[in-house]
């Protein structure tokens, strides 16, 4: 099957380009699961928990003591109500570990979440790569606003769009070779019109 030069420059350049050659678009809303790459994003996290929680450790260990001194304090002054000391210390001990560990849980969500910013571009830019090792160009990356890596990302359209461009010129080459040289034996050209005819259907 042969491909005219003007068919070969009407290829749509856009993203994901079908029969129609509209451009599909990347919605914000689809990428969903929060765990992207499980063992970066568990281990960033996790290291962000540890480090506050060494400090957190510390502030716990200040109010047991302080409190703990200071209850006895006040038993010497108000033998009487050393119970009511002694309840106070509990509540003052349980609410410091309660917020220490609400706030470590907050800690890991919202690292989670930032790490989500960089392990979900990287997994589209590598889905990307893998695409353009194939011979395929009908992906276009878009990142979220607030993703990370948008470097990489006109980096890599960058290439898909020489490279997408480069296949385009070695096309319109190909086919005029096939249009001009009638000497070619069969096998030859069966072999010429296969390669573009992959070629086409691979810029499609």
């Amino acid at each position: 099957m042969s491909v005219s030069e003007t068919q070969v420059r009407s290829i749509p350049t856009g993203s994901a380009a079908g029969a129609t050659g509209k451009r599909a678009s990347y919605p914000r809303w689809r990428r969903r699961k929060f765990i992207v790459d499980r063992r970066y994003q568990l281990q960033t996290s996790l290291m962000t928990v540890l480090y506050v929680m060494i400090p957190l450790l510390v502030f716990n260990v200040l109010v047991y003591v302080h409190s703990s001194s200071s209850v006895k304090v006040m038993k010497t002054v108000a033998p009487h109500l050393a119970n009511q000391f002694e309840r106070q210390h509990d509540y003052a001990v349980m609410a410091s570990l309660i917020v220490s560990c609400l706030f470590l849980i907050g800690v890991a969500y919202v690292r989670v979440l930032e790490t989500h910013k960089t392990a979900g571009p990287a997994f589209r830019l590598c889905r990307a790569l893998d695409r353009l090792r194939e011979g395929r160009y009908d992906d276009v990356v878009r990142l979220r606003s607030g993703d990370n890596l948008k470097v990489l990302q006109d980096r890599v359209n960058d290439v898909r769009q020489s490279m997408l461009e480069r296949e385009r010129e070695e096309l319109v080459v190909l086919e005029r070779l096939a249009s001009q040289s009638a000497s070619i034996d069969g096998d030859s050209r069966r072999e010429l019109e296969r390669l573009i005819e992959s070629k086409r259907e691979r810029l499609v």
